[in-house]
Parts: structure tokens; sequence; C-alpha cells
């Protein structure tokens, strides 16, 4: 796996050296309004993009749209949701009670990186159910939460094993987040493809008991992480069960090194939309490109409600 991952990351450099025009991401015609192929659709809205843009979507009946689909992406925090997958299955398999407790230490707290659970648990050391740890690493994103999680799991690469397992080959989880940087975050990657299947198998029910199912979708889809990418441009009361991945702004160049939601979108019917858009080193500034995030997310959406079963 890793000298794939060394000859992607030899390609993805030479192709940012030669990028010379990074101008904003223009605004698009709504052409999700006329009776275009989703495929279409989506190309259009990211043809313009100073951004190397990757998507996979599979409709209710599973027709597949997919940009740059088998091209490997670094998904940041968006490995939390496999991550979470194979905690919870070592949960049905017995390995971990369903009412098991995660001991938060001073060792665990000290961890430079991302966290927001000192701010919560002033007092350490403190405990957290599965579903607390699940709230905290899948819903807000939280590090030191994650590396627990990884703990229990085996390490990152117990969980790339679990994921290849499921027949799902294009993904690797090399990397907890404790040494996850600029260097080492192309340890972790995806296709959009690979990783909208693997949102697909669990959306189907066959990964996880209902029980476990359950309470990821609704950590999932009550989360505060990511409300401008693919929720950004729905109804308010349309369900979105994601991840979202974010990467470091290069202060001199402002490029992103990565801007991520995946997701599963629900229809009013409650048919369900699996999606994937992983975005690599945009230089459009954070907020137009989690705005072509949501225009994807809203054009799958209004394309899926139109064309009913």
């Amino acid at each position: 796996m890793k000298s794939r991952y060394f000859l992607w990351l030899a390609i993805s450099l030479a192709l940012h050296a030669c990028q010379s025009n990074h101008s904003p991401i223009e605004p698009h015609t709504p052409v999700a309004e006329q009776d275009l192929p989703l495929q279409d659709i989506v190309e259009h809205l990211v043809s313009d993009s100073p951004a190397d843009i990757g998507v996979a979507i599979i409709g209710p009946d599973h027709d597949t749209v997919m940009i740059h689909g088998n091209k490997p992406y670094k998904m940041q925090s968006v490995a939390k949701f496999p991550q979470a997958l194979k905690l919870l299955k070592l949960v049905d398999e017995g390995k971990y009670p369903a009412d098991y407790h995660l001991k938060v230490t001073d060792r665990d707290i000290k961890q430079r990186t991302y966290s927001t659970l000192l701010k919560d648990h002033p007092d350490v050391p403190f405990e957290l159910t599965i579903r607390e740890a699940l709230e905290y690493s899948v819903g807000q994103s939280d590090n030191v939460t994650s590396n627990m999680i990884f703990d229990l799991d085996g390490g990152p690469q117990e969980v790339e094993s679990f994921v290849h397992g499921l027949g799902i080959r294009d993904m690797g989880i090399n990397v907890d987040y404790w040494h996850l940087n600029d260097s080492t975050a192309y340890y972790n990657w995806s296709t959009p493809l690979a990783m909208a299947r693997l949102l697909d198998l669990y959306d189907q029910g066959k990964i996880l008991s209902p029980e476990n199912h359950q309470m990821l979708w609704q950590v999932m889809a009550n989360g505060p992480s990511g409300k401008n990418r693919l929720r950004g441009k729905l109804p308010e009361d349309v369900v979105v069960a994601h991840k979202t991945g974010t990467g470091n702004t290069d202060d001199n160049t402002g490029r992103i090194m990565a801007l991520n939601d995946v997701g599963i979108i629900e229809l009013p019917d409650h048919r369900h939309i699996v999606i994937a858009v992983f975005v690599s080193d945009s230089f459009a500034g954070e907020e137009a490109t989690a705005s072509l995030i949501a225009d994807i997310g809203q054009a799958a959406y209004d394309y899926y409600l139109k064309k009913k079963q």
C-alpha cells in the first residue's frame, strides 16, 4: 500500500507544482434547474474551480456519478468515520460492552492537538461513554477522543484492515491524530468512490447492528461541524448524516490542503443519497470552497428530488 501511496504523492506534488493561475471560484448558472444528467451538472460546478476536486455520488437507485472518483485524496478527519465503524463493530462482537466507559487522563488531555474536552470537562480524570466519545470524535472532530478510539480499535492499521475486509481496498489509514501533520496527512487517504461505497454499506445496514447503526446515524446527523458544506444550501429540515475533514491553510499562498465532507442525504420520501466530496489544494478560500461543496450537495438533492421512484 505504501508504494502506491508514494507514487500518488509524487504525481500530486508534480501537479501542484504546475499550477499557476489561482482565480477564485466564480458563481455558476443554476444548471440544476435544467434537465441535465447529474454528471453534467457536477462537472459544470467544478469546471472552473482552482482546486483538485474528487466527487462520488451513489443515488437512491445506485446510479453513480464520479469526478476523479478513483483518485486518492487526503481524508483528514473523514477517517473518523471508518474509525467509528470499527469501534462499534467491536461492540457488536462483544469485545467491549455497550456500557463501556473511556477513561480520560492528564496524558490524554495534554496531547498537542485539537480538542474541546477540557472546556467541557475541566476536572481530570473523567469518563466518557462510547456514545459521548463518538459525539466528540465524529460530531465535533475532537482529536484526543479519536486517538483514544484508535487505541480501542487496535491502532490505525487495524481500522484499515477492517475496511479492506469489507471489500473496500482503495483506502489507507496509517497515522493517528497525535502524529497527523502536513507531511503525514497523505498516509490517511481514500478515493471518493471507496468512501462512497463504505458509506453505502453502512447505509444498507450491512456493517453494524441496528442499535449501533442508529447511534452513529444520530451522531453524524446532529454534529455541529461543517454546517456550511454538504448541508449548507439544503432546506433546514433535511437530514444529513456526514463527517467533515479539514487540512491546514498555507498563510503565504492561501492554499488549503484539504476541505472535505462525506455523508448521506435523506430525501423527503426517505430515499438516501450517498455523497463524498474531497477538495485538495484549493486556492479559493475556505468560504468559497465550502460553498462549492454545498453546491454539489444541493445539486444532488435537487436532482433526485425531481427523479421520483
